[in-house]
């Protein structure tokens, strides 16, 4: 009996562990370009960058991508639609990989809306463990940001008349596996925020997967059953 229930809460633990993977919600306010036709750039560079290494393996799956904007379909003739180390598409998914190209570079068109929102899931051992050589994110880092019709500029940048760089959001993983997030960079340093607010990134909440749910249910199914038998055996006298 103390088997069965040993097995059980093992179950559940197994069922309820966090994981390796983190998810970021992020929300950009694009009311300012409205109406304008731009690109929506994102890249991931995981493993040690210039740590004289071989890449690590690691993931980043980009879902739930969202906008009231016009996203364009992606286009493989258009020399900024890019999809480079990367599989996938707006608005399905977008997910990189760490090994064809480092870093990965995914880009496609958008005429812009109010807003627009997406997920960013990380996993993989260059997020649980980094191999970096020192800094504060030398290795591993998610970017996002927006350029203009041709590529030439970014919105939200300096050279725009905006108010930073021409990065919109970051993620740096650090040396110890947390992440460091950064909405609205500082020009001179993406590791610190400008003091803006037009990109919000937030956690997401624990939500166990597919397969830690029905590692959940079977932990509570043999919870149940071996609470059932004990009452069975219980006497009154």
């Amino acid at each position: 009996m103390k088997t069965i229930f040993a097995a059980a809460l093992a179950a559940l633990a197994l069922g309820t562990s966090a994981g390796a993977a983190v998810t970021y919600h992020v929300t950009v306010d694009t009311s300012s370009q409205i109406g304008k036709a731009g690109y929506i750039d994102l890249q991931f560079g995981a493993g040690c960058l210039g740590g004289g290494c071989n890449p690590q393996l690691a993931t980043a799956l980009v879902s739930g991508f969202t906008t009231d904007g016009t996203l364009q379909p992606f286009d493989g003739n258009d020399p900024n639609d890019l999809a480079e180390g990367t599989t996938g598409t707006l608005p399905t998914g977008v997910s990189f990989d760490n090994q064809t190209f480092t870093p990965s570079d995914f880009s496609q068109a958008i005429i812009f809306g109010s807003s627009l929102s997406f997920a960013v899931t990380l996993s993989g051992p260059a997020i649980e463990s980094p191999l970096n050589d020192g800094g504060n994110y030398v290795g591993t880092a998610f970017l996002f940001d927006f350029g203009n019709a041709d590529f030439s500029d970014f919105y939200f940048s300096q050279n725009d008349g905006g108010p930073f760089g021409f990065l919109a959001g970051a993620l740096h993983i650090q040396q110890d596996g947390s992440v460091l997030v950064v909405a609205n960079p500082s020009s001179q340093d993406y590791t610190q925020s400008s003091g803006l607010s037009f990109t919000t990134i937030t956690a997401a909440s624990d939500v166990p997967e597919p397969a830690s749910w029905a590692m959940m249910l079977a932990g509570f199914g043999l919870v149940g059953g071996t609470m059932r038998r004990r009452k069975l055996t219980v006497s009154f006298a």
